[in-house]
């Protein structure tokens, strides 16, 4: 595919996120298994690329009921009621589902808790944990767990350069794991399968549970709703088509060379060239506190194409989208009032406003 990706830094890979989604589209296969020739007809995929923001602000504890109580007996659901799960999911899939969340909360105990509930666990590990050796056994699996809900997937790969800056195409990296929290509770049409001792605690948990969220009466309807649930993702999606081209870019000729650069991108290079160089200065050292003070993912995400300007006794912190505003507004306003305090010795008045607007 003819991709075009422009890096803000040619000199630092950043990582890009998408989903391989199938086409209507087909194309004739042969392949000679044991000197047998095979003729088939093989779909052509194609990938959706998504902003980092929306990648780390999607989560599935909304598609259905989650099972988030004690049962009374001292445990809570990871350890009775995924159980009910196994027997429509399969062992196996709830021993993956159980290995990536280990390696999360390992992962919790070494670097702290996290901000989202991601994971970025290598298949080669996951593999280990479960006890198989091939990969194509694991992605089975969590096939079967993206399809009930229990967590979804994003693909990475970052742009490369040669030693000239110029751009060498992209490189597969590895994968994002977006894990669902809770369990969800069974569809009814599942609840009926069960044996009379599983129906009877699962009935125990959805009368501590309530009536509240969503009821789902069978599972049509809960992968039909899970669907539902996507389709806001996809639609913020960027599909990389055949002709190269990508929505939402600007398409440009510079310096003898076609480039598309996201509309965000364009406003922060216009913004930027307007600011006062002590301002610049200023807020890249704000930056480089506040990254020792927030995740990786969560800085890059919601600080990595931010600007800022003090004017009078406000600080002007311009982000990239009225998302990423509201965000920083609301979860990191008061992290950056202490740390322009403790550090700076300023008191500033933090003011946060979009790109486009200022």
């Amino acid at each position: 595919m003819g991709d075009i990706f422009v890096s803000e830094e040619k000199s630092k890979p950043k990582f890009k996120y998408f989903r391989i989604v199938d086409t209507d589209k087909k194309e004739p296969v042969v392949r000679t298994i044991k000197g047998k020739v095979q003729k088939y007809e093989k779909t052509i995929t194609e990938r959706v690329y998504f902003e980092p923001k929306d990648v780390f602000s999607f989560n599935l504890e909304d598609v259905t009921i989650s099972v988030s109580v004690d049962d009374g007996g001292g445990f809570t659901q990871y350890h009775n009621y995924i159980w009910l799960w196994t027997q429509f999911i399969g062992g196996m899939s709830t021993l993956t589902y159980m290995a990536i969340r280990k390696y999360l909360f390992d992962y919790i105990d070494r670097q702290g808790t996290p901000e989202e509930f991601i994971a970025f666990p290598p298949l080669d590990e996951i593999c280990k944990r479960i006890g198989v050796k091939d990969r194509n056994t694991l992605n089975g699996y969590l096939d079967v767990l993206e399809q009930y809900g229990f967590l979804y997937r994003f693909w990475t790969a970052i742009d490369m350069h040669d030693h000239q800056g110029k751009s060498n195409g992209s490189k597969d990296t590895g994968l994002v794991f977006i894990i669902r929290k809770k369990i969800p509770l069974l569809p009814d049409d599942l609840v009926e399968k069960l044996s009379d001792e599983d129906r009877k605690y699962h009935n125990k948990i959805k009368n501590l549970i309530g009536k509240s969220g969503i009821v789902i009466s069978c599972e049509e309807e809960y992968k039909a709703h899970y669907k539902r649930h996507l389709k806001d993702l996809l639609e913020k999606g960027v599909f990389t088509l055949s002709n190269g081209k990508k929505k939402n870019t600007y398409v440009y000729i510079e310096d003898g060379q076609l480039v598309a650069k996201p509309k965000e991108e364009i406003h922060h290079e216009i913004k930027s060239e307007e600011l006062k160089q002590e301002d610049i200065v200023f807020w890249k050292e704000v930056l480089d506190s506040l990254s020792k003070k927030i995740s990786k993912p969560s800085f890059e995400t919601w600080f990595g194409n931010t600007l800022a300007y003090r004017k009078d006794k406000n600080l002007i912190v311009l982000a990239p989208n009225q998302f990423a505003c509201d965000w920083i507004d609301t979860r990191y306003k008061e992290i950056l009032d202490e740390l322009i305090q403790t550090e700076f010795e300023e008191k500033l008045n933090i003011i946060v406003d979009c790109l486009d607007k200022a």
